[in-house]
């Protein structure tokens, strides 16, 4: 075949061994990343700094939105609050430290997270106490 030859409708049609391996590929490789991920020490702590820059980056963007805000509700609707919360439970060891330092209202994202709601009804409303029974829970499951 020359330069200027085209296949022929045969010739297209014929089975290749690298289009089976891609294919191969192509449906493994999600399974194949994650398995790179959680074995590699090296992509795992590339992927830990990213998603710590990201919690970061939206913590600071709902912070600087709602400081001014004394509504529970405007503070836990906010895009980034939301987006902190799409980013899945790896987050939770984030927020539990941050829950640690701050007053921030993490309780809403904790809940929609873990499915839990480990505050004592005689604690609700008392920020510091919500915050130990929170944290109390991560460390009964080893996340702080």
């Amino acid at each position: 075949m020359t330069a200027y030859d085209y296949p022929v409708i045969e010739e297209t049609q014929r089975p290749v061994a690298v289009g089976k391996d891609a294919k191969f590929v192509s449906r493994n490789l999600h399974n194949s990343h994650m398995i790179f991920i959680g074995q590699s020490v090296f992509a795992s702590q590339l992927y830990q700094n990213r998603l710590n820059r990201k919690f970061n980056l939206l913590k600071s963007v709902w912070e600087n939105d709602t400081m001014f805000s004394s509504s529970i509700t405007e503070i836990t609707s906010h895009p980034a609050y939301h987006a902190v919360i799409k980013l899945g439970q790896e987050v939770l060891p984030l927020i539990i430290q941050d829950l640690q330092t701050t007053n921030n209202h993490w309780f809403y994202a904790l809940e929609i997270l873990t499915g839990e709601n480990p505050i004592r009804p005689e604690h609700r409303g008392n920020v510091e106490q919500m915050k130990s029974d929170w944290v109390d829970w991560a460390n009964r499951y080893n996340i702080a």
